[in-house]
């Protein structure tokens, strides 16, 4: 898993904050969907 050798650095994590809004990524793609587990719960 290459993705465990990425380290970001205080300019870096500033940098992706300033580029993509939190309004953007805040919440779920599927905000109606609950989970327990890491299964989905039936409602």
């Amino acid at each position: 898993m290459k993705s465990l050798d990425v380290h970001l650095n205080e300019s870096d994590v500033k940098r992706i904050e300033e580029a993509i809004p939190v309004k953007e990524i805040a919440g779920g793609s599927f905000p109606q969907i609950q989970f327990k587990n890491r299964m989905v719960v039936n409602q």
